[in-house]
């Protein structure tokens, strides 16, 4: 938000910060579905197969 990167004190231009943005609100849902993608059928799986070992 103060303009200043994470690897460099230059400023960022206002196409990028937008594009940041739009990369931000499209990829935030996309990463969390995938992730829920992976580990709901992981827990689906692997609980009942973790607690049929004990």
């Amino acid at each position: 938000p103060s303009g200043c990167t994470f690897w460099g004190k230059k400023p960022w231009s206002r196409k990028k910060k937008i594009l940041w943005q739009l990369g931000t609100l499209v990829g935030a849902p996309v990463g969390i579905a995938l992730i829920a993608g992976i580990a709901i059928p992981a827990m689906i799986i692997g609980i009942p197969v973790y607690v049929g070992r004990k």
